[in-house]
This record gives C-alpha cells, structure tokens and sequence, in this order.
C-alpha cells in the first residue's frame, strides 16, 4: 500500500460563528495596526447595531485559553485558537462595561455567553467597538467565507471557515 501524500488527507475545515448580531467588515477596516495587519492571524470584524448591552458568545466550541474582560481565546478541537477581541484599546477601559460570564479552562460550546458588554461605554470613551474574530496564527490563505461587503450576520450564523 502507497504512504499517504498531504492530498490523501482529510481536509480539517472548522467553521467560525459570528458572536453577535452586527455588520460584517475585513480586519483591514479595523482601526487597530496589529489587528488590521493581521498579525495575530487573519479572520473577520463585526460592528453591533446597536449601543444595547450584548452577550458575546463562543465562536467555535472548545475551552477558554484566555478570558479578560475585553477578550477571549477559545482553543477548538481542530487546534485552532479563536481569539474574540472586543472593541479597540477598550484594555484602556480596565473592565468598566465588561462582565466575564465564563472562566479559563472551561469548555463551551459554540454560541455560549462568555462576555456581557455595554459598547455605550466604550463609545462615550470615542473607542472604536468592532469586535474582530482572528484564527490565530492562521494567514489570509486558509479563511474562506461567503460575507463581502458591509451586510449583516445574525449572532450563530456562520461566519467563515478556516481550512
């Protein structure tokens, strides 16, 4: 029998859920260099509609590497790291409209809660309170998805797909 090549392979595809209702936009459009630039890994941004306070959910199900009240690593079966950044430079706001719903080290599963947020404080800072969804240390090459544009996605709707 002939080793396997790469081809031979499954192709492990993990797909990314938005964590809240809002419109989508590239990182690119992020007003943050490292976020923008793609540094910590590629994916995509979502801005809310609204200023209402928002439960931010798991992306992807796996367990919580990091949790802050501005941000959260959820750490998925496939071996990807998804990293939920709220807002920019909202660390500046040292937890004032953040509450953490979840711990490090729990599992969750794709739509849990793990953070509350009022953007209304982050706003009245003049913080940008796009949340950018990252598969870290993932490039541009290896995200798909069928969002262009400035349309909108549901919170649990699909997001993109990392391959």
């Amino acid at each position: 029998m002939p080793s396997p090549t790469p081809s031979t392979f499954p192709l492990i595809m993990l797909q990314v859920f938005s964590p809240l209702t809002g419109v989508v936009k590239p990182l690119s459009a992020v007003n943050d260099p490292v976020l923008a630039g793609e540094i910590i890994g590629a994916g995509l941004a979502v801005s809310a509609n609204d200023t209402r306070i928002h439960e931010v959910c798991a992306p992807v199900s796996g367990r919580l590497l990091k949790v802050h009240p501005h941000a959260f690593l959820v750490f998925s079966a496939t071996g990807v790291g998804i990293l939920v950044h709220l807002g920019v430079d909202t660390v500046t706001l040292k937890g004032k409209g953040f509450t953490i719903l979840k711990s490090e080290g729990e599992t969750v599963e794709m739509g849990t809660p793990v953070i509350r947020w009022d953007p209304s404080v982050a706003l009245e800072a003049g913080l940008d309170t796009s949340i950018s969804v990252i598969a870290c240390n993932v490039g541009n090459e290896r995200i798909t998805s069928d969002l262009h544009g400035a349309i909108e996605v549901g919170q649990g709707e699909e997001f993109f797909h990392v391959s």
